[in-house]
């Protein structure tokens, strides 16, 4: 069962987080209210993930610090995204693998300070966050529990680069 929602939950929350992307960056309408409602899916959709299991809320509270820090809680919905998990955190703290956050942490913002500071083009490898796979990878070798984590990595980034393709077929670059 845990795997089940694993899968559901990550591909909620992929599909909410690049929707509310393409209302907010690329043009996209829906309805009056839509931008509103996809930060709230977001940060729920955040939470149902990452209140699964230790390793998949370390993974993800890793990338949302990043977000914070490379100043991509950028538009209104992701703020009120970020607003929710917050709210939610300080009322129940969250179980978290600290070793998975930091190293997540640390390496994504090593990579993100290369790419910026080196002036290096993203390379396929930072394009699709390679690199982070290999440290799930890695991670899960000696400390099995942990593979949760990929599980959601992976149906998220596949969710969220294929809704991105599609997108960018119908002009939402």
């Amino acid at each position: 069962m845990q795997i089940l929602l694993v899968i559901v939950y990550s591909i909620i929350f992929a599909a909410t987080i690049k929707i509310a992307d393409l209302l907010d960056e690329h043009g996209l309408k829906l309805f009056k209210g839509s931008k509103t409602l996809f930060g709230i899916l977001w940060g729920v959709s955040f939470l149902l993930l990452t209140t699964l299991d230790a390793y998949i809320a370390g993974f993800w509270i890793a990338f949302l610090l990043y977000w914070i820090l490379n100043h991509k809680i950028d538009y209104h919905n992701h703020c009120l995204a970020t607003a929710i998990i917050f709210a939610y955190y300080l009322w129940k703290p969250p179980l978290i693998d600290w070793l998975l956050l930091s190293s997540t942490l640390i390496i994504y913002l090593g990579f993100y300070l290369h790419e910026k500071y080196l002036l290096r083009k993203r390379t396929i490898i930072l394009r699709y966050n390679l690199h982070i796979l290999i440290l799930l990878l890695a991670y899960t070798y000696a400390q099995p529990a942990a593979l949760s984590a990929i599980l959601a990595f992976v149906i998220d980034s596949l969710v969220y680069h294929g809704i991105k393709s599609l997108a960018a077929h119908h002009g939402y670059t």
